[in-house]
């Protein structure tokens, strides 16, 4: 790939959306704490699925009972409407390729069929080791490293509903149209993700801007909670993700013809969401929702700059 993405993804378009998104937040309210339904912009849905449940479905972490989907497979999970893939072959990908760094074949590999787990991603060593196919997922940074499974092209497959009538059916909730950093703990399948761009839903309605939201909860329950999946639409490339694989790096596309720069929270705010998480507190999502956590103070810049060392 190469100049071509510029045709792909014109600057004066990318430019205008992020000035949109600018001046949308201008006008934005702190988001609401609690527990409410959440419309995920299309593109966006598979960013989730990629780091709440994609990651504990790569075999090294199943092989080592490190996996909240250890021992799931051929289990239903997920509501029946639910079908998730990784899929190598996706021709243009930015996890596409014709062989993983095995050598193995690039493949198709369905992870959910109408909520069922029904495979784990796998390299030649987990896939003897576990007594499975070789998934084509092998995968390393450079000649240097070791291959170990990692996710390829990962995505939420359409379903039949029109996107108008799922926002129109929310009474009150928040409509998701773009997700910023995240993580995951594999081993419990919780997660945190930011929401860069969102809105309140009042009344069938796309209404008041909100900032400071983060989507909290773990990854079988938002996939049994699924309530509705929109139709296919125009699929767009997304843009290339690194995916981190102990100190190494590869590309990768997630979610409905999208993707996420995911980023990890620093130490301290890892351990503020242990610590509410832990206790029992506000963040706790249940079966059926995602909550919205209350925005963190703001940032405070003097702080930082007492903090430089002058010559």
């Amino acid at each position: 790939m190469g100049f071509e993405l510029l045709n792909e993804f014109p600057p004066e378009e990318v430019a205008r959306r992020a000035a949109e998104r600018a001046v949308a937040m201008l006008a934005s309210k702190p988001a609401p704490a609690g527990q409410m339904p959440v419309v995920i912009a299309s593109g966006n849905g598979g960013v989730l699925f990629h780091e709440s449940s994609g990651h504990g479905m790569e075999a090294d972490l199943i092989a080592k009972d490190a996996s909240v989907y250890t021992g799931k497979q051929g289990k239903r999970i997920g509501d029946e409407r639910f079908n998730g893939v990784d899929d190598a072959t996706v021709e243009g990908g930015w996890g596409s390729f014709a062989f993983d760094d095995e050598g193995t074949p690039a493949q198709r590999t369905v992870l959910f069929e109408a909520g069922v787990c029904t495979d784990y991603l796998t390299d030649l060593i987990r896939a003897r080791q576990l007594s499975l196919p070789a998934s084509g997922n092998g995968r390393r940074q450079s000649y240097a490293e070791v291959p170990i499974p990692r996710m390829t092209n990962t995505y939420v497959l359409a379903g039949g509903d029109d996107p108008s009538e799922i926002i129109r059916q929310t009474q009150r909730g928040l409509y998701a149209k773009s997700l910023g950093g995240g993580q995951v703990n594999p081993v419990t399948g919780e997660f945190v993700f930011g929401v860069v761009e969102g809105y309140l839903i009042e009344n069938g309605e796309v209404t008041t801007p909100v900032r400071g939201a983060n989507l909290v909860g773990d990854g079988p329950s938002v996939v049994a909670a699924v309530a509705a999946l929109r139709h296919r639409g125009a699929a767009e490339l997304a843009a290339p993700h690194d995916q981190g694989v102990v100190e190494q790096a590869a590309l990768f596309e997630i979610g409905e013809q999208a993707v996420d720069r995911s980023i990890r929270l620093p130490a301290q705010v890892r351990q503020l969401f242990d610590d509410v998480l832990a206790e029992g507190g506000a963040m706790r999502v249940p079966a059926a929702v995602i909550e919205l956590d209350e925005p963190h103070a703001p940032f405070d810049q003097s702080a930082c700059e007492q903090a430089v060392v002058r010559e």
